[in-house]
C-alpha cells in the first residue's frame, strides 16, 4: 500500500511539473515505464520495458492489465529503446523507473556498455534497484505478473527490500554505485537477483493473479558474484547471508544453535562489522570485528551464557567463513573490498600488491572479533 501510494504521488508530481513548464503538456501523451529490462541477443541487446497502464490512474476498466511489456532489439541500448516507440501510442518515460533487471546471459558477457545509457540518458534518475535475472532473462522477469500486487515491478522491488531487511540476503544497489565499483581497481561488483519459481508460462497469464496457489512465483534469490563487469556466479544463501555479515549492516536474520540436543534459532538484530587490517609475520591479515544482539527463546542458565554465546559466534563465524572461501577460491573476487582497506591502512604495502593482486588475495588471512550481546532470554 505504502508503494502504491507513493508511486501515484510521483505520477502526480509528474503532471504538475509537465503542466508548470513554459509550453503545457498533456500528461496523457506520456506512457510511463515502472522498469525495465535487458538481454543479450542476435542484434546486440534486446531492451524490454514494463509500463503503466492507464487503467492505474482510473481511466480504464478494472479488467485491463495494468502493465504492459515492449521489447524491441538493437544495436545498442538507446537504439533498441529508441524502437520501443513503433509500439506504444504515447512517448514513453522512464524517469520513474523503480528497476533495472540485467538478464544471466548478458551479465556473463559483461554489463558495462550497456548500462551506460541509465547514466547518461537525461530523463533516468539514477535512485532505481539493479538486479540480475537468476539464470533467466529479464523479459521474463518483466512478464511475470504478480499475485500481491498490481504492479509488478512495485513487486520485486517489495520482495528484495523485504529480504534485505527481514531476512539479510538481499541487498539493493543503485546504478551509481555499479559504475563507481566498476571503476575502482580489485573491488568485486555484487547484485541482488530475482529468480522465477515454477511455470514462467503459467506466469505470463491473467490467471496467475486469480488463484491461492499460483504455479509460478518471483522470489528474490541470492548475491550474484562480478569481476570487472562480468558475472561469474552466484552465491549460495548461507554465502550471501555470511558476505552481507561482512559487508554490510543487517536490520534483522537468524542464526542456529544446538542446545540440550535441539536445535534452536537465534534472532538477530542491528549487526556490523568493522574491517582493519595488519601484516602478521609477514603475511596479510583482514580483522573483522563484528557486533550484533541477539535473543534466544530458550531458558538458560547464567552459568550457560558464555557457552550459548561463543555457540551464536562458532554459526556466525561458519557462515563468513563460506563467503571468504567461495570468494578466494571458487571466484578469486574480492567482493568484500579488503583491498580498499588495505589501501587506507597501509598505501606503501597496497602499491606494492595492487597490480599482481589476483595472486594475494585468496592468501589473505582473516581473524575475527566477535562482539555478541544477548538481549533477551528466558533465565532459570
Amino acid at each position: 500500500m505504502k508503494k502504491q501510494k507513493i508511486y501515484i504521488l510521483l505520477i502526480i508530481a509528474f503532471g504538475l511539473l509537465m503542466l508548470s513548464g513554459c509550453k503545457k503538456l498533456d500528461v496523457s501523451e506520456y506512457t510511463t515505464v515502472i522498469a525495465m529490462g535487458i538481454d543479450k541477443s542476435e542484434k546486440g541487446v534486446k531492451v524490454s520495458a514494463q509500463a503503466v497502464n492507464d487503467y492505474v490512474l482510473g481511466s480504464k476498466p478494472t479488467q485491463s492489465s495494468p502493465v504492459v511489456i515492449f521489447s524491441e532489439e538493437g544495436a545498442t541500448v538507446y537504439d533498441a529503446y529508441l524502437k520501443l516507440a513503433s509500439f506504444s501510442v504515447n512517448r514513453l518515460f522512464i524517469f520513474h523507473i523503480q528497476c533495472l533487471v540485467i538478464g544471466a546471459e548478458l551479465a556473463q558477457e559483461g554489463i558495462e556498455e550497456y548500462i551506460e545509457f541509465f547514466v547518461h540518458y537525461w530523463e533516468t534518475q539514477h535512485n532505481f534497484n539493479v538486479v540480475v535475472a537468476h539464470d533467466e532473462k529479464a523479459e521474463d522477469v518483466l512478464k511475470m505478473r504478480s499475485l500481491l500486487h498490481n504492479i509488478p515491478a512495485v513487486a520485486v522491488e517489495s520482495k528484495l527490500e523485504n529480504f534485505e531487511k527481514i531476512y539479510g540476503v538481499s541487498k539493493i544497489t543503485f546504478i551509481d554505485e555499479i559504475v563507481t565499483a566498476l571503476k575502482l581497481p580489485n573491488i568485486c561488483l555484487t547484485l541482488s537477483s530475482i529468480a522465477i519459481v515454477g511455470d514462467k508460462e503459467k506466469g505470463k497469464d491473467n490467471e496467475a493473479t486469480q488463484t491461492t496457489d499460483p504455479e509460478m512465483r518471483l522470489k528474490a534469490s541470492t548475491i550474484a558474484v562480478f569481476k570487472n563487469d562480468k558475472m561469474l556466479g552466484w552465491l549460495s544463501e548461507e554465502e550471501s547471508l555470511g558476505f552481507r555479515h561482512i559487508y554490510d549492516k543487517i536490520e534483522k536474520t537468524v542464526l542456529h544453535i544446538e542446545h540440550n540436543n535441539k536445535l534452536i534459532y537465534v534472532g538477530v538484530k542491528n549487526t556490523s562489522c568493522k574491517m582493519s587490517f595488519k601484516l602478521e609475520k609477514g603475511e596479510p591479515t583482514i580483522i573483522l570485528k563484528h557486533k550484533m544482539n541477539v535473543t534466544v527463546p530458550v531458558e538458560i542458565a547464567p552459568n550457560e551464557m558464555n557457552q550459548i554465546r561463543d555457540k551464536i559466534n562458532e554459526d556466525l563465524r561458519r557462515l563468513m567463513d563460506l563467503a571468504i572461501f567461495t570468494a578466494q577460491n571458487k571466484y578469486n573476487a574480492d567482493i568484500f573490498g579488503f583491498c580498499e582497506t588495505i589501501h587506507q591502512t597501509n598505501p606503501e604495502y597496497y602499491q606494492s600488491i595492487k597490480d599482481r593482486y589476483d595472486t594475494v588475495f585468496p592468501t589473505i588471512k582473516v581473524r575475527y572479533q566477535f562482539e555478541t550481546t544477548i538481549d533477551r532470554t528466558r533465565s532459570k
